[in-house]
Parts: structure tokens; sequence; C-alpha cells
């Protein structure tokens, strides 16, 4: 490649991300606000205000106070248990998008900016690997390729943590194999290492992307046939160079565990009350960082020296990599500077006992419902279902042309091969697998990277078929039918791309009705949407959000302080009996009895885009139908009152495997992750079935005025209310749920009553189903008799 090629790329390459940023900065309101955005709001505020802080100040003693681990605590809300346990790089990009767009955008449009850069640079990035490779054309289809896959449209423009490693993840990547690749590349080998560090800012997991590196690493300059020809002067650079590296790196892991295992468990941690003392000042980070700039030095200095002088990239890029990378997360992640090591040893057991220490997502896979993990092969599943059929045939074929052919090109292709495969590939462990994509996000840069090639590849034998020689108008047109298909289906489904799945999956109503979850993050909740609410909710309603028993954190008053819904709304009852109006949102993974139930009787209204095929995405439910739910649940639901009986799935798995590691155990079926096994009040059933009207009867004696008094006074008076009376207490363990009905909504009682009578069968169906079921699929909605709202309501 000239240098004109080398100049005109890095235009085109700028020409990118300009588009995709200048696209996302119009688009990036389009989505509600989101699950944990409420939460990194929080934490980016109070960082924002520290480092106007630090800005300012003028002596060294302010410098100190800023620095205080009182202060740092309290400011710097990130890797650690409480408010967000992650790193703080998606935060920092938030600061950095709201101060300098905050002044002409919305708050929350303004912080995810910081996503919007990310995502354009990411673009930007796969146009030039795949330009230098395979031409501008097919670098250019690989940059729309991740562009228009709508599920990575949209997550990338979120303030979430995952968004920024997107780019982060490759770019590491991508310096990695270049500074190994040019004994030339010393600037690479060192932006490899920073970018490691900076990966791991961005989420541990990110940091997955040294697997790969390392697989690469050994395989290039590890081989036998290499060592063999190694000098006498590369062993005594890299014995002086690496050895000491790994003994630091070895004694601090030794002690992040030691301390570790004398703090109290992480949710119980009081970091600025911890006793313990560590056996090393803070600033050893920076030590392995000083000796490999001793080496530096001397590289330089002895330039004619056989051991110093010689540039030896693989040795250089992991030194870097060992030295510079721990720098870069201890650095930029001010929480961590004060009791440095203590502060790392805790995140280090948040990090191996995360199963325990925070809140078990629940993941909806397949029509069934696991608990933190997914099966091993929902990684793929998940990818398969979410590209744009274009898109993931022009990318199978790139992986078969560029693996094939990669000998000559520094094994490129099986190295980003080796980069897509590692998060899908990870599932086969017990690691979090929710909330569909997101947490797969780099794996869709090396998908893009493979349909460019793709392009490429397809154009090659075009030109060669018709013996033309001429790739340019076919690498085009194929491009474009690579592309245009999936711009289009983006735009289609916008701003329900969350929602997205493609033709092969059934579309998004049908991939949902196969047990595939739809909008699981709230992004449903758009501008449009939420006008829509404003105008249907009393000016003074009470409103809850029901998915099971997850509430994101101040969402609702996230809102209305950003402006954004009714001032004069609730979030909290004003009496223990007062019903609220729910706003339901079809996340099939938080459901439970009582928004399953809810689910399928009439709002007052619900969204179904015809971007979805009509599927229902989000309702808002009155609080008569609130009532009705909680009476069903109380009379239905057996799950949450009795111990479980059995898991989700049959073990199919000999007693060998019993005593096998978890992922093998995971590979051959046994999955512990299996939420347990849904059931139904069989008796309550029976009961409706064969003596409705004895049911009914009991349900309209016991909705009278002071009648669950009387029943309590004198269980025997009526033995068939007495009945129905304690199975609607079984939960009052909990709270007081009984009370709520009995004297807040006794009508919902009867009407309760009657439709376990009438839609028994139904309800059985709704109850045993993991996630939501449409109404359609059951006859229509459970439709609740016309009456009061009941005590307590307006």
């Amino acid at each position: 490649m000239n240098d004109l090629e080398g100049g005109r790329r890095w235009w085109v390459a700028a020409g990118v991300f300009a588009v995709v940023f200048a696209v996302g900065a119009t688009t990036c309101g389009d989505w509600g606000l989101t699950w944990d955005e409420p939460v990194y709001r929080e934490s980016q505020i109070r960082a924002g205000l520290w480092l106007r802080e630090l800005a300012r100040v003028r002596s060294w003693a302010e410098v100190e106070r800023l620095v205080d681990p009182y202060t740092l605590l309290y400011s710097w809300v990130y890797g650690r248990f409480g408010l967000n346990f992650h790193p703080p790089m998606a935060g920092l990009l938030g600061i950095a998008g709201y101060e300098a767009f905050g002044g002409w955008m919305a708050d929350i449009p303004a912080r995810r900016m910081g996503s919007v850069f990310t995502f354009a640079a990411a673009c930007a990035l796969v146009f030039s690997a795949i330009a230098r490779r395979g031409g501008m054309l097919a670098g250019l289809a690989a940059a729309g390729s991740l562009a228009a896959m709508p599920r990575v449209f949209a997550d990338a423009q979120l303030a979430s943590t995952d968004a920024p490693g997107l780019f982060f993840w490759p770019a590491a990547a991508l310096a990695f194999h270049r500074g190994l690749a040019d004994s030339g590349g010393w600037g690479f080998r060192v932006g490899a290492a920073v970018l490691l560090g900076a990966a791991f800012l961005v989420k541990p997991v990110s940091f997955l992307v040294i697997v790969p590196m390392v697989v690469w690493f050994a395989g290039s300059r590890l081989r036998p046939s290499r060592i063999r020809g190694w000098s006498r002067a590369d062993w005594v650079d890299g014995l002086t160079t690496l050895g000491p590296l790994l003994v630091m790196t070895a004694l601090a892991y030794w002690e992040i565990r030691r301390l570790g295992a004398a703090l109290p468990p992480p949710r119980s941690t009081q970091l600025g009350a911890v006793a313990l003392k560590a056996n090393f000042p803070g600033f050893a980070w920076a030590i392995p960082a000083a000796w490999w700039a001793v080496r530096e030095v001397l590289r330089r200095v002895f330039r004619g020296s056989g051991v110093w002088g010689v540039s030896r990239p693989g040795l250089e890029a992991a030194a870097a990599a060992m030295a510079l990378a721990p720098l870069v997360i201890v650095a930029g992640n001010p929480e961590w500077w004060g009791d440095t090591w203590i502060r790392l040893a805790h995140y280090h057991a948040l990090g191996v006992d995360r199963r325990e220490a925070l809140p078990v997502p629940a993941v909806y896979y397949l029509g069934k419902s696991y608990l933190y993990s997914a099966p091993w092969e929902s990684g793929w599943v998940w990818i398969g279902a979410t590209v744009p059929l274009s898109i993931l045939a022009a990318a199978v074929a790139g992986v078969v042309a560029r693996c094939r052919r990669s000998a000559g090109d520094d094994g490129m292709g099986w190295y980003f091969l080796l980069n897509m495969a590692i998060l899908p590939m990870a599932r086969v462990f017990p690691i979090p697998g929710h909330d569909g994509t997101r947490l797969l996000l780099p794996s869709f840069f090396f998908v893009a990277a493979f349909a460019g090639w793709g392009v490429a590849a397809g154009a090659g034998w075009i030109a060669r078929t018709w013996k033309s020689g001429k790739t340019k108008w076919p690498t085009a047109a194929l491009g474009l039918a690579v592309v245009a298909p999936a711009a289009l289906e983006t735009a289609w489904i916008h701003p329900y791309e969350l929602s997205y799945f493609n033709a092969a999956a059934g579309g998004p109503r049908g991939a949902w009705r196969r047990g595939l979850e739809l909008s699981y993050w709230y992004d449903a909740l758009g501008p449009a949407n939420l006008a829509a609410l404003n105008d249907r909710l009393p000016k003074d309603a009470m409103v809850l959000m029901v998915n099971g028993t997850s509430t994101p954190f101040g969402y609702f008053e996230t809102l209305q302080q950003l402006g954004k819904i009714g001032p004069g709304l609730r979030f909290t009852a004003t009496n223990r009996l007062e019903y609220p109006w729910i706003v339901l949102l079809t996340a099939d993974s938080k459901a439970d009895a009582f928004s399953r139930l809810l689910f399928v009787m009439r709002p007052e209204w619900e969204s179904r885009p015809r971007g979805l095929g009509g599927a229902p995405v989000l309702a808002l439910h009155g609080p008569k139908t609130a009532q009705t739910a909680l009476a069903l649940q109380l009379m239905l639901d057996v799950t949450a009152t009795e111990p479980a009986v059995g898991v989700g799935k049959p073990l199919k798995a000999e007693s060998w495997v019993d005593s096998a590691p978890a992922f093998l155990r995971r590979w051959l079926g046994r999955d512990e992750s299996d939420a347990p096994a849904l059931r139904v009040n069989e008796a309550i059933l029976g009961w409706a079935a064969s003596d409705p009207a004895g049911f009914t009867a009991a349900a309209e004696r016991l909705s009278k005025p002071g009648a669950a008094r009387g029943v309590e006074i004198d269980p025997g008076f009526d033995p068939d209310a007495t009945r129905l009376l304690e199975t609607i207490r079984r939960f009052d363990r909990y709270r007081p749920f009984s009370e709520k009905v009995l004297e807040g909504a006794p009508g919902a009682i009867v009407d309760a009553a009657r439709l376990i009578v009438e839609r028994g069968k139904e309800l059985r169906e709704v109850m045993l189903r993991r996630g939501y079921t449409e109404p359609e699929t059951i006859g229509g909605r459970l439709e609740v008799p016309s009456r009061g709202v009941g005590a307590g309501m307006r």
C-alpha cells in the first residue's frame, strides 16, 4: 500500500466516523431511559462534581482533600459493592459527553454521546482494518455492516457499560496484532497495553481480549522451531525483562487473594473502616511500569548491544502489557487510589463471588428461565438470531474465504475468528448471560469485519467467473446488497432495535413466540410512548413499574426530575390500601405470577409497533386490573409460598458428570442455573371446576364488609369461606397482601373467582409459562367486569 492510498484510507475513515457520529447524535435520544441509566447517571453526577473541583484547585492542600480516601469513596461510586460495581470508563465517557453536549442536548442524550463517540470510532476502526487488506469498498461494507445491525446500532448509543467495549476490545486486539507483526511497531505495542487496561475499565469481562492475545502470541512466538532459534542474547533479555515482571504480578495477585480472604463478604464490607494492612504500599503498582521503562531506556542507550539494542516485538508486547495495563487499571479508577490494595482485594472478591454478592440476574432463553447464566450455546444462538441475514451470509463467506488464505497475511482471519468466538465460547462456563446480545457486543465488530471480507471474496469470485479482472463494481454492488437490507430493517424497526430478530428467527413477533425476549431494558419507553402515558395517567396517580421483584433504581424519579413525566405523579402510596397504575414492559426474564396475569388482561393502553409485527411491547394497566391480578395471584400462585420441587430441566447426565468441572456439566446438559419449576394451585382450580357455584359463593361471602374478620372469629361458621381465606393469606408471612385485597378491593375476589371458573384452563397455562402469554393464543384477553376501583383509589 503506497502513501497516497494510506492517506486516502485515513480520510475515508474520518468520513465514516463523521457520518456515524452525526447519525448517532440525531438518534441517541429516541430510546427510552434504560434500566441501568438512572444508576449510571447518579454515578456520573458524583464523579463529575469531583472532576470540576479538581479543575479548580489552586493549592496542594485542595489536592490532598480531593484525594483523601473518604472523599474518593464518596465521589467515585465505581468498582465496589453498592450503587455501581462497574469500573468508571463508561461513566467518564458519559461525563465527557454531558460536558461537551449538555448545553444544547437533553441530559440523557448528552450522556449517551460518549457511547456514540466510541460507536463511530469502532465503525472507523473496522473500516480501516478491512480496507488495509480487502480494499476501500470492502472496508466500507464492513463499517456499514457494523452500523446497520439493529441491535448494535441501539446498544452502542446507550449510556451503558457495554457500549465502549465495542471499540476498546477490537482496538486492543488490533494494536496487539500489529505490534507483534511489525518490528517497528513499538507504538502499537504500547498502545495495546494501554488499551488492554482501558478495556478492563470498561468492564472486567472485556479483559477476556487477553485470551486471543495469549493464544496468538503463543502460536506465533512460542513455537518449538522459533524457541530453538533463540540466541543467548534473546534469553538474557527475556529473562531479565519478563522474569521480574512475572514475579511482581504473582506477588500482587497473592496479596490481593490474602487480603480478600481476610475481608468480610463484599455485601457487608465497609471500605472506609477496614482495619487490615497491606504488605505493599499503594504506589507498588507503578514498579512494573518503572522496570519496563528501564528496559526501554537501555534499548535506546545501547543501540548496538546484542541484548538491549535489538527489537524483539513479542517480548516488548508481553512486557508492555504486564507493566502498563495494571497501571492504567489502577490509575483509571480514582476510587482505588486510597487504600489501593484493600480496594483491589474487595473488587476481586466481588468478581469471584458475584453470584452471591450481587442480585442474581434472570435469563429468559427459548421459553425457559435460568438464574445468572444461560446454556452454553446461547451466545451463538443470539448472534445467529439477531444479525440481519444479508450480513450473516456475508460474514460466513468471509470466515471461509479469509481463514483459507490467512497464512499469507499474518493469520488475521484466524485471529479475528478467535476474537469473535471468545465471548460466545465463554458461556461454556457459568458466567452472566442475561440481556440478550448486550454482553456480546465486541463479537459483532468481528462479525462485521468478516462481512466486509465476504464482500471482497464474493467480488473476486465474480471477477474470476466473468474473467474481467475488475472487482470495483462487483464489490460495490455486493456491499450494497449486504448493507442496504440491514439498514432498511434498522430504519423500519426504529426505535425498537433491541427487540430485533432476523427472518430466520421469525422476526420479532415470531422469535418472541419461540421464547426469545423482546424489549428487556425499558428502551421502549421512548418519547412517543412517554407522551402516551402522560396523556392517560391521572395527574396525581401513583405509578409503579412491575416486572417481577426487580425494579430499576430511581427510574420514574429520574424521568420526573428530567421533566419527562408529570410532576404530580407519585411512586409511593398515600395509604396502605391504594392500588397503582402499572406500566408493564414485555420483559419476560423479569416476569412473575402477578405480571404474567396482568399481561393477559385488557390494558388501558398498549404499544404494538408495526416494526415488531404488532407484538405487544409496553402496556398501561389501571388499578382495577391490578386488583384482579393480585386476587388471582393470591389464589393460584404457589411458587412464592412453598419450596419448589425439582428444576426446570430433567437431569439427563450420567452420575460421573456430577464430579466433572462446571463447564463440562453445562456442555453435557447438566445446567445448574435452571430456575425452579413453576407450579399452580391445583386445589383451587379443581375446586372451581368441580363446584363452580360453591367456589363463587365462597368468594362472594368473603367479599362482604367484615367477612374476613367474621371468619377469623368463627372459622366453622362457613367452611368454604374459611378455606378460601386461608388460601389468600398464604402470602402474609412476607407482607399483609390479603389485607390489600380483603379491605382495599373485596370485589376483586369475586372477579378473580369468576375468571377461574370461566377460564381455569387458560389461567393454568399462563401461570405455568415462564414468559408472557400472548392473549390471542389462549382465546383472548381475560375480561374484568365493570366495577369501582376499591378503597383508597380516586
